[in-house]
């Protein structure tokens, strides 16, 4: 599935209208899926996405002041200090995000660093499908529906790619549409630690 993913971001990049592919997959309804077979869908955009600039806009500035990937130095104090580390193997590392959106919530990156999924190489491609099938066995256990969606670098920006898995486990009601601050009820310690199968739920 990731080869087929890298295949097709590859192909429609290389259409000069084309400024982002959108890779992602809904599971059951409450996470938007309109059809019931399991399925990715890929849209291509004739723009980056405002969620996807806002980290390049992040990155850019971080790296003007530090000269470096934050997100290098992020997956490697998250996988150093391993109290919010979910998974990791010789080439890909998933953490809980501190200050997640989402109970649960899951950013999975290559330990290299590299700007989309075309730049992955076979072993890492391998190395990141093991981490998101051992996550998604232990969603499974929360019957949780979920949102799982690639972060790959605009064309000429800077960005690690990235891939994020969203459990729908909670509704955003009033206060979080009002304010757009987001109360998780699960810290991102906890997360992990379920993930590890530490504890159950």
């Amino acid at each position: 599935v990731l080869q087929a993913y890298s295949d097709r971001v590859a192909e429609l990049s290389m259409n000069k209208e084309i400024k982002y592919v959108a890779v992602f997959k809904n599971h059951e309804l409450e996470a938007g899926t309109s059809i019931i077979h399991s399925h990715s869908q890929l849209i291509a955009y004739n723009h980056a996405s405002r969620a996807v600039m806002d980290e390049v806009k992040a990155v850019a500035a971080y790296q003007k002041k530090n000269k470096n990937c934050p997100y290098c130095k992020i997956w490697k104090m998250e996988a150093d200090l391993g109290e919010r580390l979910s998974f990791e193997n010789k080439r890909a590392v998933a953490f809980a995000p501190y200050a997640s959106r989402y109970p649960y919530e899951l950013a999975i990156f290559p330990k290299r660093h590299v700007h989309d999924i075309t730049e992955l190489k076979d072993n890492e491609l391998l190395a990141f499908a093991r981490i998101i099938k051992e996550s998604l066995v232990r969603l499974k256990k929360l019957k949780a529906p979920y949102n799982m969606y690639l972060h790959n670098a605009p064309l000429g920006e800077e960005l690690h790619f990235h891939m994020k898995i969203n459990p729908r486990t909670s509704i955003f009601g009033g206060f979080e549409l009002a304010t757009g601050t987001i109360i998780n009820t699960v810290a991102p310690e906890d997360a992990a630690k379920f993930y590890r199968g530490e504890v159950e739920v």
